[in-house]
């Protein structure tokens, strides 16, 4: 195990080729990158997390000859940036000859003040003034304008929100030869933007995602043999730092530097080691300390003249130029010229493109920044905030960084304020946000401070992503200051509103929105605001007059209003109430909407509006209109980048998914949905929904549980309660196919209880239909006859499709059960009809199932075609255990599925049944069990199992991907 050691003279330091060892284990990957970037109309995805060498792939990918030809923009993406300061940094460095001669959209004029490089090349205008929207359009237009052209945004989870607004208009209205490479950290991406597996690729645009992962333990050995030239590694050294670093590339670079400068300074450190060695010298440096070590190592190795700049730039916090880092450290400009690129040299920092100087990585300056004491950083950051107020161009957010960092409370109170101003015109919502709950957070501030920027962060609260902090500065601001009565109302009303949708609001929402009622006698607009509130049925289970008795009162405001942005505001609220209610006032009240929306609060609410009803006419049964408001809230989404909207509405379309039969990877896109929103409520409980519903159609019954339990059934007061209701259903439903009556009447009283206790019927067909069928079963005629008489006086002559095929198929169980089987398949037809109207196919395909049993029991032959049709709807669809028992009813008849052989082969793909078998292994089921769930003998299920376990070429069950 010998060698030549790090330290001697074979081995002066880690070996670098460019500035960095080369590429490992990134080969697939990069040709992936290149490959996909070079095609025109296309995006690309570069995922992964930090240190995992995302900026070095890209590097190479840009520098290889199929690129060639193409404009490469490139912007990189900091927190708290300006906004589209990547994509205009990245335009202004094409320079003006890049667009000499291109055709360009007038409105591309307007950006001469953003881009004075530019200037030139850019269309004369009269009016320079753009408001967000106008400005993100006129770059799209700039940007599509330039093909051949690849755009680069690095890092694209720390863009600021008209970066994120840019990016989702150009990938949902794509046009020339323009290509889009994104890099980001996935952990980092916020919500409902279309990133990674939530984006999904329009007709014509070619996507593809390239994910990086960790090294393996073998890519470690070579990257280390890459950096010592000291031959090779041995495996349990390569092992071991596989193991303390986590294959994360820039943690074994750090590694091997720490100990090659420990070795050089105190013994030989070999790299050919057996196991006990590699981790003796490996337990000296731990990985979660090792960056900040290394970094301070290598800054006590600068001479004391070249410390002081890095002092100076760690506390800047971005790359910077020579004259201001000389600023900063109040030291002569030739003097701190001559020092940097000793500390280039040192591997301390390095020289960017532009001159400036900057740490290798943020790990990097943030240890430096640790070592400064807490006087010499509050020094240093005054000296920051005298020298860059001055200069034009810098942000009001460093200004704001450096003031509260030197103590000058001031100061930052004037310059985050203006700045929390700033982002919200510009529509940064979250930046603005932070920044004034940082402010509110200052036990020092003046009551009439505080009372103004409550007021702002109540204005943003609701389209906020960081609720959850909102909601925790609000309760405080409650609690601790003595607010005017209107500001201590409206907070109470922003706070009510935003914890209306969150995991375990709604009660204390409604407590807060009455407390604020009477807190806001004198503000009509608040008030009806918060009655509007208040007549959303949609949340725990008051009952249905209370909320009808507040819509009436809100009617009236709006009838009242001037004010369009108002009347849409209130709208939002209310028109989904009355769609839910099946009230046929709505469809007057939609009509009274504008077309569009000329400001940014209007595009808001209107969005607001098409979200609310497209959910509301999914929960009674307007699939189609649902499908209408969805598209046209989507639409508008793109344009004002609402986060939260684009949340929604990827719920609703996931729930109308599940309607309408189009099931194809609806359990990942609802699945990627519930983990990404656990704290909202509705968004999280409604997925969880579709997920329980999705797994009772295969017979994963246990499956189905799970996702129902977390929608909390036993706090209805704080669920939505048409998701508590139908999950109640689908619960019954299980308990009668599993046989287990007692329980499910247990289960079917108990939801029968909230659904008269709430006294919304509309949302209650599912829950009737089990019960009536399950009374049925039991023999209990007169119970299932009241029971269906009250819910179709309940509905009477509301607006419900849904509730209406409902009550016709009730209708039809009951008189199956009574042996009125001609009555009882016209009921079943005439109900499947009213299904496909909607359109529901599954449910269609249901109530055709019973026409066929009522048909069968009354002597009726010729079925055999019917079923055998039948039978492959529900495998179309994905419905596994509706399909076995058409096949054992086909059976049953003496006739049997025809033969498949000849009409498809699978060759090694697995079959569709065979993909139910699998995924109900991969699920834990044991083959008794999955025949249960397909209706098969386990000798089937078993040759299912030998087939698979080939196909797949594994030995046993257990290998199979846990997919299935």
């Amino acid at each position: 195990m010998g060698g030549t050691p790090m330290g001697t003279s074979t081995n002066a330091a880690p070996r670098r080729r460019n500035g960095s060892p080369p590429l490992i284990g990134r080969t697939d990957e990069l040709d992936q990158l290149v490959t996909a970037a070079a095609r025109p109309r296309s995006v690309v995805f570069l995922e992964g997390e930090a240190g995992l060498g995302k900026t070095r792939l890209l590097a190479e990918a840009l520098d290889r000859p199929e690129l060639t030809g193409r404009t490469v923009l490139t912007g990189h993406c900091r927190p708290l940036c300006p906004p589209l300061a990547p994509v205009l940094h990245a335009l202004r460095a094409a320079g003006a000859a890049a667009i000499a001669h291109r055709t360009l959209s007038p409105r591309t004029g307007a950006l001469r003040p953003h881009l004075p490089e530019l200037t030139p090349a850019l269309p004369a205008v009269g009016d320079a003034g753009l408001d967000r929207h106008s400005l993100v359009r006129a770059v799209a237009d700039l940007l599509r304008a330039l093909g051949p052209a690849l755009l680069v945004l690095e890092d694209l989870h720390a863009a600021d929100e008209s970066s994120r607004h840019l990016l989702n208009l150009l990938l949902s209205e794509p046009a020339g030869d323009l290509a889009l490479l994104v890099t980001y950290r996935p952990r980092e991406v916020a919500d409902g933007l279309l990133v990674g597996p939530s984006y999904r690729p329009l007709p014509g645009v070619a996507s593809k995602k390239v994910a990086l992962r960790p090294l393996g333990v073998a890519e470690v050995g070579s990257l280390v043999e890459s950096m010592v030239a000291d031959g090779p590694v041995s495996d349990a050294f390569a092992a071991l730092l596989h193991e303390r670093t986590g294959g994360n590339p820039l943690l074994v670079e750090e590694t091997v530097r720490a100990l090659h400068e420990r070795g050089s300074r105190q013994r030989p450190v070999p790299v050919r080691v057996d196991e006990a060695t590699a981790r003796e010298m490996l337990r000296e440096v731990d990985a979660p300390t090792l960056i900040g070590r290394g970094t301070t190592e290598m800054l006590s190795s600068l001479p004391p003249s070249a410390r002081r700049p890095v002092h100076a730039l760690a506390v800047l916090g971005a790359p910077s130029s020579v004259d201001t880092i000389a600023r900063i450290a109040e030291l002569p400009v030739e003097r701190v010229a001559a020092t940097l690129p000793v500390s280039v040299e040192a591997n301390v920092l390095l020289e960017t493109d532009d001159g400036c100087y900057d740490f290798r990585h943020a790990l990097a300056r943030a240890a430096v920044y640790r070592t400064l004491p807490g006087q010499e950083r509050q020094r240093l950051h005054l000296r920051a905030l005298q020298v860059l107020r001055r200069r034009h161009e810098t942000s009001l957010v460093q200004l704001a960084d450096h003031s509260r960092k030197a103590g000058a409370l001031a100061e930052w109170l004037r310059y985050a304020e203006a700045a929390a101003d700033q982002f919200a015109m510009s529509g940064n919502v979250s930046a603005a946000s932070e920044l004034l709950m940082a402010l509110l957070g200052e036990p020092t501030l003046a009551t009439s401070d505080v009372d103004r920027l409550a007021l702002k962060l109540c204005s943003l609260a609701i389209k906020c992503r960081r609720q959850r902090e909102v909601i925790a500065v609000l309760e405080r601001l409650l609690d601790e200051h003595a607010l005017s009565p209107s500001i201590r109302g409206e907070v109470r009303l922003t706070l009510g509103t935003t914890l209306m949708s969150h995991v375990g609001g709604p009660e204390a929402a409604r407590c807060e929105l009455n407390q604020a009622l009477r807190d806001l006698d004198d503000v009509s607009k608040l008030r009806a605001k918060a009655m509007s509130m208040l007549a959303q049925p949609f949340f725990g289970v008051t009952p249905l007059a209370e909320h009808e008795r507040w819509l009436r009162q809100v009617d009236g405001s709006i009838d009242d209003a001037d004010d369009p942005a108002f009347v849409l505001s209130l709208l939002a609220d209310c028109v989904s109430s009355w769609v839910s209610i099946g009230d046929p006032r709505a469809w007057d009240m939609l009509a009274r909407l504008p077309a569009q929306a000329t400001t940014p609060e209007g595009r808001y609410q209107l969005t607001r509006v098409y979200t609310n009803v497209a959910d509301a006419c999914t929960w009674v049964g307007y699939h189609g209109r649902a499908r209408d408001f969805l598209r046209r809230a989507r639409r508008l989404v793109v344009d004002h980048g609402g986060s939260f909207a684009c949340v929604a509405t990827r719920t609703i379309q996931s729930h109308l998914d599940w309607l309408v039969g189009e099931w194809d990877g609806l359990d990942e896109r609802a699945a990627l949905l519930y983990h990404e929103n656990p704290e909202l409520h509705g968004i999280s409980a409604e997925n969880s929904l579709v997920l329980g519903c999705l797994a009772e159609v295969r017979g994963e019954w246990a499956r189905a549980g799970e996702h129902f339990t977390r929608i909390d059934l036993a706090h209805p007061e704080n669920a939505g309660f048409p998701i508590v209701i139908s999950a109640w259903a689908a619960v019954v439903r299980i308990k009668l196919a599993r046989d287990e009556q007692r329980a499910a009447r247990t289960h079917a009283e108990h939801g029968l209880d909230l659904l008269r206790r709430k006294n919304h019927w509309v949302w209650g067909g599912e829950l009737v239909h089990a019960a009536v069928d399950l009374y049925c079963r039991l023999g209990r005629t007169v119970e299932a006859h009241a029971l269906i008489r009250e819910f179709t006086e309940a509905i009477g002559d509301r607006h419900a499709p849904i509730a209406r095929a409902l009550a016709t198929s009730s209708r039809g169980l009951l008189a199956a059960r009574c042996d009125d089987l001609t009555r009882a398949a016209r009921l079943f037809e005439d109900a499947a009809a009213q299904y496909e109207q909607l359109p529901a196919p599954y449910f269609a395909a249901q109530s055709t199932e019973r026409l066929l049993h009522c048909r069968i029991r009354s002597g009726q032959t010729g079925v055999a075609s019917q079923l055998i049709a039948l039978t492959e709807r529900f495998e179309e669809l994905g419905a596994t255990r509706d399909a076995a028992r058409c096949q054992r009813l086909l059976r049953d008849t003496g006739s049997s599925m025809p033969s498949r052989h000849g009409r498809r082969g699978y060759g090694l793909a697995l079959s569709p049944r065979e993909q139910s078998v699998a995924r109900l292994i991969s699920h834990g089921y044991a083959n008794s069990q999955i025949a249960e769930v397909l209706q098969i003998s386990p000798r089937t299920v078993e040759k299912h199992v030998a087939k698979i376990l080939r196909k797949m070429n594994v030995r046993s069950r257990h290998d199979l991907p846990s997919s299935g």
